[in-house]
């Protein structure tokens, strides 16, 4: 296999784009419906028996399992060497954007929020979105993730909770539809074992390039810039704990729209899920 630079194993924004600048010359195999279907029931069943404590003597793991496993810890424990969202170069937010909206007697949480912009203790940080995660196990109450470089490209650890739940939590909801003309595609990386069920009739020097851009990408700590997406880190303090939380720019613009979710945030749950549920590469 031919040697690759690190330039050239991180030009890629995700698993799609890697497919497109990798078109197989044969025609793709077509997957029916029912062959899709069939891998999700097996891999919702395997992903079930993962998440259970198993007695090893009774169950031994598949290969793909222990393989992913094993890259997942890999990438896992790197994160933990990068710069913490606190060092991001944040600035204050304009003072005048508290004016005019402030709720009524009820809406202490966001009054409080409101009075912490006039006086100068909220700040922000623009940011680039490298993915996001949904880590609620149901579709009606999405809770986002987004895990995020300054403009630079350096990679941050973990990822930040939205703050606006209820509303897409891509960065920008025309982005999410493909029939829209700005739909950008870039908030997956598939795990190598899916890339090769997804994509059956590929080389296997084509697997085995998607494997090294795979993890070099999961353990880039400075990332390209360009075709990213924007949004902001909100910092500010509800008693003296700091709270971190993003939004995207329509929601910097017109800050009153995230009214009715500044009272659920909490220290605890700005970067961990309340379900202990993994924050990791796969999204």
């Amino acid at each position: 296999m031919a040697d690759y630079d690190e330039s050239e194993l991180l030009k890629y924004l995700n698993s799609d784009d890697f497919v497109k600048q990798h078109k197989a010359e044969s025609e793709e195999k077509t997957r029916t419906f029912l062959e899709m279907a069939a891998d999700q029931v097996k891999r919702a069943v395997e992903d079930k028996i993962e998440s259970i404590e198993i007695d090893w003597g009774v169950w031994e793991p598949s290969e793909r399992l222990k393989a992913e496993a094993k890259r997942r810890d890999a990438i896992l424990k790197h994160d933990e060497t990068r710069p913490e969202i606190k060092d991001l170069k944040f600035e204050p937010l304009p003072k005048e954007k508290a004016d005019g909206i402030k709720g009524g007697f009820l809406a202490l949480a966001w009054n409080k929020f409101v009075e912490e912009i006039a006086s100068g203790r909220v700040e922000a940080a623009e940011v680039l979105v490298l993915n996001y995660m949904d880590i609620k196990f149901d579709d009606d109450n999405p809770e986002y993730y987004f895990k995020v470089a300054d403009l630079d490209g350096n990679v941050y650890k973990g990822g930040v909770r939205k703050i606006k739940y209820n509303a897409l939590g891509m960065v920008d909801y025309r982005y999410t539809s493909p029939k829209h003309e700005d739909y950008v595609a870039y908030f997956e990386w598939k795990w190598p074992e899916d890339y090769v069920k997804d994509y059956p009739n590929r080389s296997q020097e084509e697997y085995k390039l998607y494997e090294l851009v795979f993890m070099a990408n999961g353990m880039a700590d400075k990332v390209m810039t360009d075709k990213r997406k924007h949004g902001y880190i909100l910092h500010y303090k509800k008693g003296n704990k700091d709270i971190y939380g993003f939004v995207t720019k329509e929601e910097l613009d017109n800050i009153k729209c995230i009214k009715d979710d500044i009272s659920f945030m909490t220290p605890e749950n700005c970067f961990k899920a309340y379900n202990n549920k993994v924050l990791d590469f796969t999204w």
